[in-house]
């Protein structure tokens, strides 16, 4: 039917209502299109924004850069002389000096240390007579980052050459270390600076370190097996005493043979340090090329200036880097050794109580069984009266009713009671059959209730009496396996005081 037909058929309203549906409808989509197309022109210009925003940060970096690049000129021969540095110090890690008189010297920066100790550590590799007053020089304008340069070639060459006298002044002055220390400590450790280095080294850290605490120390000791909270507490301290042992035993567990050979070469840290020690810059020029580092990276060429991977940054304290030179499987003998010597001592007190605990195990075991505890030992049952007040409790918990029966009787008494009233009148016949059923219901329940019960207090009682033998089997296996633990850990102990004594002996034997 047309349109103009439906009209007429239907009146003119509804003609309308379908004719304004269809505007909304219209309308509606018009509006959810121009939602979507606001939507994204803001998105649009939003990027756009963004992208203006960056462009004029980068353009303000790029003019910020180029001034920065003008204050850098004026640090120009201090630049020379890193690059200078940067030729000489491998050629004297590799060769020991061979051929530097081949590397044009740049000019001279009278307030710049490096520029001095490099042109000393020239003149004393080619055995010049002005080699000691250039690295005192060099020494004079900054103490510590000469002496640290100095010695970590010596370091790296496993010699003691350019930086003899200068070893006290790169060791850990207090308990938090830095990386290069570390590095140091490492190195030496393994031998690399002879063993006048190594008991220097050793004096350093044992003044620092004095006497730990003990407290924080036992609770790193017993948190070697935090994982076995379901063991008895003494058998857990046995187990303690034969992983402390574990972790004392000086015997190589880091990867060998192939597993090291796959393993990919990283770069020897101590010439990682003395890159990050040569490229700080001189005095004032450092802060120019931090400046710097920040706007290139604003400018999108580079990231930030990464300033963990300095030489002077944070490695940690000597207390946590001493227990992890003793926890880590991969720790080099050398410096495990070392930890031991420093830290064996105040282990053996912790040993000493965890043994005196370990030896203390419970002569018996708590059984929990239909909410009762039963105290078991070797032969059984502590209380051989432990059974009747469970067997009171049984009795309790499923105890018959005592009215049950004697109302069932009562009942059918009012049953026979219906009977004879049935002379008199045959209508209690019917009260006579109602409490006859109702009596032999009744004691029908009361057989059930009886019989149900005491099935059901024997299963209990049975399953007391399981779990009492189970408890026995499994505090004789608890016993047994106590046993091994301790034979175990008076091994583990024996072997920690040998440990322990053997370090203490080379030390002695060194400082003879």
């Amino acid at each position: 039917m047309s349109q103009p037909w439906e009209s007429w058929w239907y009146g003119g309203d509804r003609y309308d209502r379908e004719t304004n549906r269809r505007i909304a409808d219209i309308e509606a989509s018009q509006s959810a299109a121009r939602s979507r197309l606001a939507s994204q022109m803001a998105k649009q210009q939003g990027n756009l924004q963004g992208q203006i925003d960056r462009l004029t940060e980068a353009f303000v970096a790029m003019v910020e850069y180029e001034d920065i690049r003008g204050e850098l000129n004026e640090h120009a021969d201090a630049a020379g002389n890193r690059r200078y540095a940067r030729e000489i110090v491998p050629n004297l890690v590799v060769t020991g000096g061979t051929g530097l008189d081949a590397v044009p010297a740049p000019p001279e920066v009278h307030d710049y240390w490096l520029s001095w100790a490099v042109r000393g550590l020239v003149s004393t590799a080619a055995g010049g007579n002005d080699g000691t007053d250039l690295l005192a020089r060099a020494h004079q304008l900054d103490p510590a980052r000469c002496a640290l340069l100095l010695v970590l070639i010596d370091a790296i060459r496993h010699e003691v050459r350019f930086g003899a006298g200068h070893l006290e002044a790169t060791l850990p002055q207090r308990s938090e270390i830095t990386r290069a220390q570390r590095a140091l400590w490492l190195t030496i450790a393994e031998g690399g600076l002879g063993d006048d280095g190594c008991a220097s080294l050793e004096s350093r850290l044992r003044h620092l370190l004095g006497t730990p605490d003990p407290g924080a120390l036992e609770a790193w000791v017993r948190g070697l097996v935090a994982g076995q909270r379901s063991v008895p507490d003494a058998t857990r301290a046995a187990h303690t005493i034969t992983a402390v042992a574990a972790l004392l035993d000086p015997s190589p567990q880091g990867p060998t043979g192939e597993a090291a050979a796959d393993s990919p070469a990283s770069e020897d840290p101590l010439a990682e340090l003395i890159r990050s020690l040569v490229d700080e810059g001189a005095p004032g020029e450092d802060l120019i090329l931090d400046r710097m580092a920040e706007v290139r990276a604003r400018m999108g060429f580079v990231e930030k200036r990464d300033t963990t991977g300095r030489w002077n940054a944070p490695a940690g304290s000597l207390h946590d880097l001493l227990l992890a030179d003793l926890a880590d499987a991969s720790t080099s003998p050398g410096v495990r050794r070392l930890a031991l010597r420093l830290l064996g001592p105040f282990l053996l007190p912790v040993v000493a109580t965890l043994q005196s605990e370990a030896r203390a195990a419970p002569p018996e075991s708590r059984v929990s069984t239909s909410g009762m505890v039963v105290r078991v030992g070797d032969d059984g049952p502590l209380d051989p009266g432990w059974r009747a007040p469970l067997e009171e409790r049984v009795r309790r918990d499923h105890e018959v009713p005592a009215a049950l029966r004697p109302g069932a009787y009562a009942v059918l008494g009012l049953g026979v009671l219906g009977l004879g009233l049935m002379i008199l009148n045959p209508a209690w016949v019917a009260l006579a059959i109602v409490c006859a059923l109702g009596g032999a219901a009744l004691l029908l329940q009361d057989r059930n209730l009886r019989r149900t019960t005491a099935e059901e207090a024997t299963r209990r009682l049975a399953r007391a009496d399981d779990d009492v033998r189970d408890g026995v089997d499994q505090h004789l296996l608890q016993r047994q396996t106590h046993a091994a633990a301790v034979a175990a850990a008076d091994e583990a102990a024996v072997r920690i005081e040998q440990l322990v004594g053997v370090g203490t002996t080379a030390t002695s034997n060194a400082r003879q």
